[in-house]
């Protein structure tokens, strides 16, 4: 469960597969948009599923995707290919009539389970140089373009990606000796990651826009 920084909105997502979009107003909570099929089930190996929306609130990003490819036909039978996302919704596309629509994804080797925003503003730069003209950019809602990094975890690594460009910043991975079960930031730069090994380990990262 997410609650929105603006307060508007409460999200969760759960084994039944579905992101669900609710308010809450005068004690009531109202389900308004709910969006299936995209995410991993109860077959997934997790105790939790831990989406988060953005420190200004203009994005939500929802960790446990999954993204069917449709079916492979060998010799050996019918194949069905997939693969591990995380999906990113703008504040609009939460609300627009219908199911909630994904703007962007980032994919994973293994099934992402957490994600953490740093709380921690960026100046906006001039200009921002693409590797992909496809990579989408995200402005948040603000004409200053404000960037923040935000963390995904996988059972047994870290990616930290800008806001503003989905650029990896740096990845992590193998600092445990069991599954990662949560990640905070504990200031600018320093990353904090939780195991079920009963250790934390920090990250320091130095990141220049």
């Amino acid at each position: 469960v997410s609650w929105d920084p603006l307060g508007e909105y409460i999200v969760s997502l759960g084994g039944d597969r579905c992101i669900n979009i609710m308010t809450f107003s005068m004690g009531i909570l109202k389900s308004i948009s709910k969006s299936c099929k995209i995410f991993y089930g109860e077959n997934l190996e997790t105790l939790f599923r831990r989406l988060t929306w953005s420190p200004q609130g203009s994005l939500l990003v929802a960790p446990c995707g999954i993204i069917n490819n449709g079916a492979n036909t060998t010799n050996g039978g019918t194949i069905t290919t997939a693969e591990n996302a995380v999906y990113i919704f703008t504040r609009a596309s939460l609300t627009t009539p219908g199911p909630a629509r994904a703007v962007a994804m980032l994919k994973f080797r293994k099934p992402p389970l957490v994600v953490r925003f740093s709380p921690y503003r960026f100046e906006p730069s001039s200009s921002v140089a693409h590797n992909d003209a496809e990579s989408p950019v995200f402005t948040g809602g603000n004409s200053d373009d404000a960037c923040y990094l935000f963390a995904v975890a996988t059972a047994d690594t870290v990616s930290v990606f800008e806001s503003t460009t989905l650029r990896c910043v740096c990845t992590v991975g193998n600092i445990h000796y069991a599954g990662i079960t949560d990640l905070t930031w504990a200031r600018a730069g320093l990353l904090l990651v939780a195991s079920t090994d009963g250790f934390v380990s920090a990250v320091n990262i130095r990141y220049e826009r």
